[in-house]
């Protein structure tokens, strides 16, 4: 599962679409490790996974023009069918 927290951007990528979404998604994930103790690496792993579900598929973001960040991806790719497709 690719989850665009977890993406490592260099600084020529600072300006990428993609950093417009990891972003907001790393300030998020800060927010909730500063504020919640786990009691375990799997709870912690846990939490992270649910909450990219969640951010990823049900929380529209402004810079992408209140889509999500799957349906910016999904609209990008119907765009741009021959970059995006997989050979």
């Amino acid at each position: 599962m690719c989850i665009a927290g977890y993406l490592a951007l260099s600084d020529q990528a600072a300006s990428s679409p993609i950093n417009s979404m990891a972003e907001p998604f790393n300030e998020r994930i800060s927010d909730i490790l500063v504020t919640t103790h786990f009691c375990s690496r799997n709870d912690l792993q846990t939490m992270i996974e649910r909450y990219a579900k969640l951010y990823n598929s049900h929380l529209p973001q402004e810079a992408l023009g209140y889509m999500t960040p799957r349906q910016a991806i999904l609209a990008w790719q119907t765009k741009n069918p021959i970059c995006s497709s997989r050979n």
